[in-house]
């Protein structure tokens, strides 16, 4: 056996045998390691110091680390097997840029648990406590628990009660006692929480976080692949990812100084993958085609057997899921739009790792999902990197020159989605690439361009240099180029497949709604230009904000929409894009940027 020690010294120690895999140990041990393609040995993300011990350098890592990182004993953990006793330095995972706004709602109030205050004092004069409230508040059954309750009420005239429809749920002599829900957004990258009164309605605060499934994965087939391995690994995606929500439930309970106990409901929304892991439900039905999902209703969980920090009387709530790849934030999306009142046609895109669509009018309701990969949150890029302090977001060529913004206005450390687009349509507009995205040759260009090239193991453009800025040269491969293809081909591929399946063109939809982080921070401009979006949609085009953590919060605040998510469920025909004949010839033709664009 070996002996791990980590310089941070809350990490301590930890045991290994000969020959494991370091990823796979620390990963083991709930040691936070960016790990985007979980293991293959092609991200180059999973980065980790080595400052004493035997180590070994493959060529993996020759191909994916600087020769300043090799010379300084960063290795890549997956490439790692241990064979000593070992220090290590885990590198400090940076902040993330969420979206936690979205296009607020208009729903009325009406939660599936409410408060009441009641006067006991009018009630005639009887041994039965219980039966008087029962008779003040029209109630007719009480859960278990609140029976202790009682105590607490024998001498008090006036009583408030927590009821979901006609069950008490608690009852307090407490006439102020607040009562509060949880609406959250589960997404593959990133989670938002959002605390909401629910006497009011009343969004009170809340909290973003990174998803801490990322080492084990950027996208949701890395998690599958992960969770297939074995009953440990899927343990290992609920572990983390209850652990990270209860932490971050806790922080807003203490920012707000409420209690948790004052929590009893929640909404919790995500797509298939994210809540299959969240209850630790095999994962091999929804693996490959064909797909057999193991629930697709809405679910309403009791609290005390889910392990999630809130009242252990309150009541977990997950809307409907579609398909495999469909999941129960496209439901909240449509719910946030109602799309159950649209009379014309409307297009909803949800770009992020997965990029879903959905095509609807009154009940016609058409869904599909793209594979677009981690591209659009930086994965996969030789210098990409998620929405996190120093990313470039904004890039511009202007006057041979360049201007630039990064998130938190840090110094350059690599780029972000947003930038991503933005710069690839730079090269366009300037002709560094094709209309089909290859490089132009060297010698082709002007002598400022050519001063921007740079040809090491592939040729590259200089996105930003040390001597511009940045910590190190950015750069951006044909590689890049090819990876955001290969992600916007896929979205575009999706709509066009969708409107020919329903058989309508583009003129037809009324209105575009673009959901997500990354579709609210891209220049639309740029993402025309590129073909990741119909430039026929510019005049029709609407930002959602987070549209799934809008329909949680609307969902979680009117119970009746319980009802019409059920409806779009049963409504939704999804079409599976790879059954699909054209979907290959239609991919390929997506590919490509719109012609005759040239400064």
């Amino acid at each position: 056996m070996y002996q791990i020690n980590f310089i941070e010294e809350k990490l301590g120690a930890i045991e290994a045998k000969s020959g494991q895999n370091l990823l796979a140990l620390l990963q083991g041990n709930d040691i936070k390691v960016n790990a985007v393609c979980n293991g293959k040995k092609y991200c180059g993300s999973c980065k980790i110091k080595i400052l004493a011990g035997n180590y070994q350098l493959t060529e993996s890592e020759k191909k994916l680390l600087t020769k300043k990182e090799l010379r300084n004993g960063v290795r890549l953990a997956c490439c790692q097997q241990v064979e000593d006793n070992l220090t290590l330095e885990i590198f400090k995972q940076k902040e993330f840029k969420i979206l936690t706004t979205a296009k607020e709602g208009s729903t009325s109030l009406k939660p599936l648990i409410t408060a009441q205050r009641i006067n006991l004092a009018n009630e005639s004069k009887i041994d039965d406590l219980l039966a008087m409230i029962y008779r003040a508040s029209g109630c007719k059954e009480v859960d278990e628990r609140a029976i202790l309750d009682l105590n607490s009420l024998a001498l008090k005239q006036e009583v408030k009660i927590l009821r979901q429809g006609e069950k008490i749920v608690a009852l307090s002599n407490d006439l102020k006692k607040a009562i509060y829900g949880l609406a959250i957004d589960i997404g593959t990258t990133t989670i938002a929480i959002y605390l909401i009164d629910l006497s009011s309605g009343e969004e009170i605060d809340n909290y973003s976080l990174h998803n801490p499934q990322y080492k084990f994965g950027a996208d949701v087939i890395s998690r599958i692949e992960y969770g297939l391995n074995n009953k440990a690994n899927l343990a290992n995606l609920q572990k983390v990812l209850l652990s990270e929500i209860n932490h971050k439930i806790n922080d807003l309970t203490r920012r707000n100084k409420i209690k948790k106990d004052d929590i009893y409901l929640t909404t919790l929304v995500g797509n298939t993958v994210m809540i299959y892991t969240l209850l630790n439900l095999d994962l091999s039905g929804i693996a490959k085609s064909p797909y057999q999902l193991l629930f697709s209703s809405d679910l309403e969980l009791v609290a005390d057997r889910f392990n999630l920090a809130i009242n252990q009387r309150g009541v977990i709530k997950i809307p409907p899921l579609i398909s495999a790849y469909v999941g129960a934030d496209i439901i909240a999306n449509l719910l946030a739009v109602r799309i159950d009142k649209q009379a014309e046609w409307v297009l909803i895109i949800d770009i992020g790792t997965n990029g879903e669509i959905v095509l609807a009018k009154e009940n016609d309701i058409f869904a599909c999902s793209t594979a677009a990969g981690p591209a659009f949150e930086g994965a996969n890029i030789s210098f990409g990197q998620a929405a996190i302090a120093g990313a470039i977001s904004n890039y511009k060529i202007k006057d041979n020159g360049i201007e630039y913004n990064t998130i938190a206005e840090k110094k350059a450390t690599g780029i972000c989605g947003s930038g991503l687009i933005d710069i690839i349509a730079e090269l366009y507009k300037y002709g560094f690439i094709d209309s089909t995205g290859a490089f132009i040759k060297r010698d082709k260009l002007e002598s400022w361009q050519q001063e921007r090239m740079i040809e090491q193991k592939q040729l590259a453009y200089v996105v930003l240099s040390q001597m511009e800025g940045a910590t190190q040269d950015i750069l951006l491969t044909q590689k890049d180029i090819r990876e955001f293809q290969l992600a916007k081909g896929a979205i575009l591929a999706g709509i066009n497949l969708l409107l020919e399946h329903v058989e309508i063109n583009k003129e037809q939809i009324k209105k575009v709604y673009l959901s997500g982080g990354f579709g609210n921070y891209i220049n639309l401009d740029n993402a025309y230009l590129l073909n990741l979006l119909p430039k026929e949609f510019k005049s029709r085009l609407e930002l959602l904000g987070n549209g799934a953590a809008q329909g949680a919060k609307d969902y979680l605040k009117n119970q009746d929409l319980a009802t019409i998510a059920r409806e779009i469920r049963e409504k939704t025909e999804y079409l599976d894009l790879a059954r699909v004949d054209n979907f290959q010839q239609e991919f390929m033709q997506a590919l490509n940027f719109i012609e005759g664009v040239k400064k």
